[in-house]
């Protein structure tokens, strides 16, 4: 059971970080018209550098399930703490994150802005699902154990002739 609600949450993990960063940095990233003043990369050689992001994907949905699963084995509102760990990881994660880029680089406040909530938001609908998959698995092999059946009792019989 510890094993399927791993592997489910960390597949369904996995999927929506990458589809909605790929629909972020292919769509939304491209309408902000950053790559025009140098500021970052061509939407070209982004496209060419998918594989980093992808396992940088696949490396951070891994690390988020494990430790979720790792600190919630057997919890109590888990998906209420799911909210709350993705809240929090995400804040600290991405707010580090985006503070030491404002510091280190020049990026502009908006493009700061919209990958602190994205990230943020990533991290806040991961925990959910993971709340949500730890609380729903159980229940769903709770009900399917094997009850007792009843007891049959044979249908009585005629006496046997004298």
């Amino acid at each position: 059971m510890r094993a399927i609600r791993w592997i489910l949450g960390f597949l369904s993990v996995f999927v929506f970080i990458f589809v909605l960063d790929l629909i972020f940095y292919n769509y939304v990233f491209n309408s902000l018209l950053l790559s025009q003043g140098g500021l970052v990369r061509a939407p070209e050689e982004l496209r060419k550098l998918l594989p980093i992001m992808f396992g940088g994907q696949l490396l951070f949905a891994l690390l988020f399930t494990y430790y979720f699963f790792k600190i919630y084995k057997n919890a109590t509102w888990i998906v209420l703490r799911g909210f709350f760990f993705g809240f929090w990881m995400g804040l600290f994660l991405f707010g580090w994150r985006s503070i030491w880029e404002y510091y280190l680089f020049a990026i502009s406040k908006k493009l700061l802005g919209f990958m602190l909530l994205l990230g943020w938001i990533e991290c806040i609908f991961s925990g959910l699902v993971l709340g949500i998959i730890g609380w729903l698995i159980p229940k769903l092999f709770e009900s399917m154990k094997a009850k007792p059946a009843p007891q049959a009792t044979a249908p009585p019989t005629a006496p046997p002739p004298v």
